[in-house]
């Protein structure tokens, strides 16, 4: 999850590939909330 922390940024694209090792059901739900999070920052900021 660090490479999300460090790495991705409001208003920007990112295209998501399944990894080789999957994430663990805690960070799956850390990502889906880090990522809904930019999702609305996004609809703010364009509206």
């Amino acid at each position: 999850m660090q490479i999300f922390d460090e790495y991705l940024v409001p208003n920007a694209l990112y295209l998501l590939d399944e990894p080789e090792t999957s994430l663990s059901p805690a960070n799956q739900i850390q990502l889906a909330e880090q990522m809904n999070k930019f999702a609305r920052y996004l609809i703010v900021n364009l509206l």
